[in-house]
């Protein structure tokens, strides 16, 4: 499959573009908070926490998940789980 010249050059100004924002700070930190939620993640599901797992870290641990950020209530949210 080849891609033609017109939709290479649509590509890389997209690419351009992204380079352009990432260096603003806007991707950088997008994906700075994407690590921070990694590393957290990874803590919360580690068999210690878990074991240890109190109702004051399964609201932070439901209050930091994306699909939770429609919520400005979290506690409400973690009430009703």
């Amino acid at each position: 499959m080849n891609i033609d010249d017109i939709t290479k050059k649509n590509i890389l100004k997209h690419i351009e573009e992204f380079k352009r924002q990432y260096f603003k700070g806007h991707y950088r930190d997008m994906f700075k908070e994407r690590e921070e939620r990694i590393a957290l993640f990874a803590m919360y599901f580690s068999r210690e926490f878990f074991s240890s797992m109190n109702e004051y870290d399964f609201g932070e641990l439901i209050s930091k998940l994306w699909a939770s950020e429609i919520w400005t209530n979290k506690d409400y949210l973690v009430q009703r789980i």
